[in-house]
């Protein structure tokens, strides 16, 4: 079956940030600051826990980016309207002294509906090459240059990411648009997990007193890599502010778990 074309997937905008700053200053805001654990912030620009809009909010804001089914008319497809706004997601692809194949994965994103912008994490020390092109793909691609070569440097939160939304993915990674758009809806259904598609599976032997880890494709899953995943921004400030015991830790396979 051929994959459904761009046109079809949703819609090739100019990128846009997420709204900010919604709830922090709502009464019921107030109310939940004193059950949350303490950090550093506690008036994050977004978190993935704010709550649904009230059902009828989703047409009275239609020219806000809501998108029912025949604009509402008659209250047809109400059903289908969504009740959030509407958004893009940030593409964060950590590299590392492979410009080809770099090169060769931001020509893939050209066109990719709901797409913000590219976030290129230099892993390497040295600066790129000064005969590098960085293809046009329609949104900007930005270069972010690290201290250090270290796999949670794309956990980082860094200023230039200004959507919620941010599609982890390596530069080897080969993922249709249709296949990346299914990811994107998904994890809008569900904006606190993690929805990715290498998936593992673990678990304890009890006989050997080990842990069994695969990666045959099953229908057993318990963990998703961050080599093609997406997530909330929210845990990148997260991560980067709780106690370092808890820090990212990098495997020998070259995949990192959260």
């Amino acid at each position: 079956m051929e994959p459904e074309s761009d046109e079809l997937l949703g819609p090739v905008e100019s990128p846009f940030p997420s709204e900010t700053y919604r709830y922090n200053f709502s009464h019921t805001m107030q109310i939940n600051a004193f059950n949350v654990r303490g950090d550093p912030f506690h008036l994050y620009p977004h978190t993935p826990f704010e709550p649904w809009l009230p059902s009828e909010a989703k047409f009275l804001g239609s020219n806000y980016g809501f998108r029912p089914v025949g604009r509402g008319a008659g209250g047809d497809g109400k059903e289908f309207g969504g009740n959030s706004p509407r958004e893009q997601f940030t593409i964060v692809m950590l590299t590392y002294d492979r410009e080809v194949v770099l090169i060769q994965a931001l020509h893939r994103f050209k066109g990719l509906p709901f797409l913000n912008k590219v976030i290129v994490v230099w892993n390497v020390e040295n600066p790129p090459s000064s005969d590098l092109r960085w293809p046009e793909i329609g949104v900007p691609v930005e270069v972010v240059k690290t201290g250090k070569n270290s796999l949670n440097n794309r956990f980082l939160p860094f200023d230039v990411i200004e959507t919620e939304a941010i599609l982890s993915i390596d530069d080897d990674a080969h993922l249709r648009h249709d296949e990346i758009v299914f990811g994107f809806r998904v994890w809008r259904e569900e904006r606190t997990r993690i929805v990715g598609f290498p998936g593992r599976f673990h678990a304890w032997d009890v006989k050997h007193q080990s842990w069994n880890y695969k990666s045959n494709y099953s229908c057993e899953l318990s963990m998703v890599l961050t080599g093609a995943a997406f997530f909330h921004k929210y845990y990148f400030w997260s991560s980067k502010h709780k106690p370092k015991r808890f820090n990212a830790l990098p495997l020998e396979s070259h995949h990192t778990l959260l």
